[in-house]
């Protein structure tokens, strides 16, 4: 039963995403996503500089930063699925 589990919510998932990836909502998301990382994390000065200006970016372009959120929390919410269900599975296994 679990198994099935694991393997429903993946099929879910590759659909999921490949709907998500047609949206008019993935390239702003692809958009903000790179800005996010141009500044890597090791540099805590530059980035903070670099996340101070993505602040400013955000309040003139709302739309595109709820559209951003949005997509961010469907994938959130398809990893944490698919890793209960190999949980699941794994527990059902041993």
């Amino acid at each position: 039963m679990a198994l099935a589990a694991l393997a429903g919510t993946l099929l879910q998932m590759r659909e999921s995403v490949t709907q998500l990836r047609s949206s008019p909502e993935a390239e702003t998301f692809r958009t903000i996503d790179s800005w996010r990382g141009e500044v890597p994390l090791h540099r805590p000065l530059k980035r903070r500089r670099h996340l101070r200006g993505l602040r400013e970016i955000r309040h003139d372009q709302p739309d595109d930063w709820r559209a951003y959120r949005r997509l961010w929390l469907v994938l959130l919410s398809w990893t944490l699925l698919t890793f209960a269900a190999a949980g699941a599975t794994l527990d059902a296994i041993l």
